[in-house]
């Protein structure tokens, strides 16, 4: 008889510390979220935002800087999306890469990433390379 009272005292601990456990789960998730939402939101180009873009010559290369009202907003001192840190070979190509980023964001595309494919149009030398 006395071992029931143990038993059901032990089962609502357990469902309590489960409760508990789920609270604590949802509100890092939610706070977590917001804090996400904060970050991109403030990354967030207005459209009255003048956009503008820099190429410069670097250790590596040629790159480019993007700009909102005279901010950098991204800099990009190696070609995106290949693994080694070279810059573009050519001005010209930095140039392109750089307005085709501005195109981007200017068309609200979300990320303004771009992919082997267009970079491979932008530099030739990547696809005969394979880098």
């Amino acid at each position: 008889m006395n071992s029931f009272p143990t038993m059901n005292r032990w089962i609502m601990i357990r469902i309590a510390h489960k409760k508990h456990s789920t609270v604590v789960l949802l509100s890092s998730l939610i706070i977590s979220t917001g804090i996400l939402v904060y970050t991109f939101s403030k990354r967030t180009i207005k459209k009255s935002s003048r956009l503008s873009s820099v190429v410069f010559s670097g250790l590596n290369g040629w790159g480019y800087d993007i700009l909102v009202d005279d901010s950098v907003f991204i800099h990009q001192e190696s070609i995106p999306a290949i693994g080694n840190r070279k810059g573009f070979p050519e001005k010209e190509q930095a140039e392109k890469a750089a307005r085709l980023v501005l195109k981007k964001l200017e068309n609200n595309e979300g990320l303004p990433t771009l992919s082997r494919f267009e970079l491979e149009e932008i530099c030739p030398s990547l696809k005969q390379h394979g880098q």
